[in-house]
C-alpha cells in the first residue's frame, strides 16, 4: 500500500525476494506526489517488468483479516 518513494522500493524488494506485490497508487501512477507525468507514467511500465502489479488510482478501501492483515480491499 502507497506508491510513494518507500513504497515503491520495498515493493521492488519484495519481488527481488520472490514474493507477489502488488503496489496501490491512489494517485493515476506511483511517485504522483512528486514525479512528473512523463516519469509517473515510465515507472508503472518498468515496475510489472520487474513483477509488480500496479494499480493506479486505487486507494484502499479496507484491510481485512482475523487478527492481522490478510487482505487489502479496493473498488473494482
Amino acid at each position: 500500500m502507497g506508491a510513494g518513494f518507500l513504497g515503491v522500493e520495498v515493493a521492488a524488494s519484495l519481488t527481488q525476494c520472490g514474493l507477489a506485490v502488488d503496489l496501490l497508487a491512489s494517485d493515476g501512477w506511483p511517485w504522483g506526489r512528486f514525479a512528473g507525468e512523463m516519469t509517473g507514467k515510465l515507472l508503472p511500465l518498468y515496475l510489472e517488468r520487474h513483477g509488480v502489479v500496479v494499480h493506479a488510482n486505487a486507494p484502499p478501501l479496507r484491510l481485512e483479516g482475523d487478527g492481522r492483515v490478510q487482505r487489502v480491499c479496493i473498488s473494482q
